[in-house]
């Protein structure tokens, strides 16, 4: 079965500078900066610290809406681990391939995916300001599983935890919390399943 993923636009040498630019926290290089990661890492080591491209599911449901008997369509993306919403007008980006590296599952699946965005649209909706005529959400007209690349830098964070860092792959900014957190349950489900045996998702 083919998939879909949106392609990076940042890459590693990007990830690397983002990650490794001085910090106010560090006012602005004085204490140093963030160590690079190594540039042709060892499969299989743990080495501090390393980065990575991890490719994370999400639902694309695309809407029907109606307004004063026009009809127009509606994107929303709904992250496949934690179930938060955006609005999105990727879907053109998108490549009918397979995501080319370190992929999960979804946790979240279509049903309930499409369940989430249409809630989710209508409560958006809802909240609009100043607009009296609200649009009329009607029939789905898609809902598409696609893979979207996070660059994750693993470091060595004060008292000798791992701490790590995100940046998204294809607009090159800081990750938020949401994202954060989809991306951290999913290390933590990879790592429960090699220490069960059954190796990483995806």
């Amino acid at each position: 079965m083919t998939g879909f993923h949106l392609p990076p636009r940042y890459f590693r040498e990007d990830a690397v500078r983002h990650f490794t630019r001085p910090r106010w926290y560090r006012l602005f290089g004085l204490l140093g900066r963030a160590k690079p990661p190594a540039a042709s890492p060892v499969p299989g080591t743990r080495t501090l610290p390393r980065l990575e491209c991890l490719w994370m599911p999400c639902w694309m449901v695309e809407f029907v809406t109606e307004l004063r008997g026009e009809t127009g369509m509606v994107g929303v993306c709904v992250d496949a681990w934690t179930g938060f919403l955006v609005l999105s007008e990727r879907k053109e980006a998108l490549r009918a391939e397979a995501p080319p590296g370190d992929s999960f599952p979804p946790l979240i699946m279509e049903e309930q995916a499409e369940e989430l965005a249409r809630k989710g649209l209508f409560q958006m909706i809802m909240r609009r300001r100043g607009q009296l005529a609200k649009p009329h959400i009607r029939e789905t007209s898609q809902v598409l599983l696609f893979h979207a690349p996070y660059w994750v830098y693993y470091h060595r964070a004060s008292g000798g935890r791992v701490g790590v860092k995100l940046m998204d792959a294809y607009t090159g900014n800081p990750c938020g919390g949401q994202v954060r957190q989809s991306v951290l349950n999913a290390l933590v489900d990879r790592r429960r399943r090699l220490q069960e045996g059954a190796g990483p998702g995806g």
